[in-house]
């Protein structure tokens, strides 16, 4: 049975009195229907509202980017790395709620709300059922629910790989991600439509650039790619 908001709601209030509902950033238990508490909302490393695609035309020169417009909510620190690493360990999805809010009013505010599919970067299978979700998926999820498009994860795939991105310079990033991803080959007809790419850090831009480029050539029109945060290394995509 799917729940409408109001079931939902009401088993967010009954379950916060066994499980009382918490910031993600700093642990502290706020009202059960919050997503983060007042001192760490006004503490996030907010970004202005310059897409990407306008302020870093010029330094890009000759080399083309695959998406088409991209836009973060926070830079890559302080209260926002908090809420990033919640996500990830499973302690709350309301930092990526909180988030998708606010870049949907980015989206709107830039023309970009229309897309016919919210889809998000992979995540390996085995990745996957280590952990139990792809943090991109719930963050996809969310930002679809508030645009009121579809979501589709069956588009894209990535190798099982031990390698941690994190650990590796810009140009290794680039090279691993040629590597790794590729398309699903039982995914549907994507052909003219509009997609939406969400990822929860930016970092290099290899990860959503390549994702992308391969959302073109299997038909797409225009690729936007979203995600929650992105780091002061987002320039080296362009530099390169």
């Amino acid at each position: 049975m799917k729940l409408t908001n109001s079931r939902l709601l009401n088993c967010r209030f009954w379950l916060d009195m066994i499980f009382p509902n918490r910031c993600p950033c700093c642990g502290r238990v706020i009202s059960w229907d919050g997503l983060l508490c007042e001192a760490c909302k006004s503490c996030l490393p907010f970004l202005d509202d310059t897409p990407w695609q306008v302020r870093y035309s010029e330094k890009a020169g000759e080399k083309a980017f695959s998406f088409d417009y991209a836009v973060s909510a926070f830079s890559y620190e302080d209260i926002a790395v908090k809420g990033i690493y919640a996500l990830k360990d499973g302690n709350g999805t309301n930092f990526a709620q909180y988030a998708c809010g606010i870049l949907c009013d980015k989206l709107e505010n830039d023309g970009m709300d229309q897309a016919d599919i919210v889809t998000a970067v992979p995540m390996s299978r085995r990745k996957k059922l280590s952990r139990g979700y792809n943090q991109a998926e719930i963050i996809a999820r969310y930002l679809a629910g508030e645009l009121g498009a579809a979501t589709d994860f069956r588009l894209l795939k990535r190798t099982s790989d031990s390698l941690e991105q994190h650990s590796l310079n810009s140009r290794q990033r680039h090279e691993f991600a040629e590597r790794i991803y590729y398309k699903n080959p039982k995914s549907g007809s994507i052909k003219g439509k509009t997609v939406i790419l969400c990822d929860d850090v930016f970092t290099t831009g290899a990860t959503m650039n390549k994702c992308s480029e391969i959302l073109k050539e299997m038909g797409a029109e225009k690729v936007y790619c979203v995600s929650l945060c992105c780091t002061d290394k987002n320039l080296s995509l362009a530099k390169e």
